[in-house]
């Protein structure tokens, strides 16, 4: 593992597949598709390079343990076409303001329906996740539908210890 890879989310073969992928005229759907793309190449990079995550220590308890696996995330994928510059700044400000309406488009008008979503995905089978000091978290994949489109969305939620609910922990877009 060369220095640094621990730390590392965007290898040269994923910028190689953002500048090949991207096209100015895209829709936040496929936007959505070219960061899962990404992310799994991230996943399958780090995998076959065998990087683990880097070791943090907490500095409230002094424990020490390997950080959460890096992800793509959309913002990221927005930033690196400036960054890399595989886009012009100012389309990729443009697309930055777009993809926080499209964003925001749950929290404020909508976020009831996405509450509702939500709970219904935790009715799935879930996948077993890690289990914490807290309880044991499960991992729930599946479909939520907003007011611009569908998008796959991996949920994550925990039964803390002494109950026997689940409790909602975090939601991101993709598959994995």
């Amino acid at each position: 593992m060369v220095a640094g890879d621990a730390h590392r989310v965007w290898f040269p073969e994923m910028v190689e597949h953002l500048r090949l992928r991207w096209r100015d005229d895209q829709f936040m759907e496929a936007l959505l598709e070219l960061r899962d793309e990404l992310d799994d190449m991230l996943g399958r990079i780090r995998l076959t390079r065998h990087i683990s995550n880097p070791v943090f220590k907490c500095p409230a308890c002094g424990h020490i343990g390997r950080g959460a696996d890096p992800h793509v995330s959309v913002r990221a994928t927005i930033l690196a076409l400036a960054r890399f510059r595989v886009a012009a700044k100012e389309p990729t400000r443009a697309l930055e303001k777009a993809w926080s309406a499209y964003r925001k488009t749950f929290e404020r008008t909508n976020w009831s329906v996405l509450r509702d979503q939500l709970q219904q995905l935790a009715s799935v089978d879930a996948e077993l996740g890690a289990g914490t000091r807290f309880g044991q978290k499960y991992v729930v994949r599946g479909t939520i539908h907003g007011p611009m489109a569908a998008a796959a969305i991996v949920t994550v939620w925990i039964v803390l210890h002494g109950e026997d609910f689940p409790r909602f922990v975090t939601a991101y877009p993709g598959t994995r």
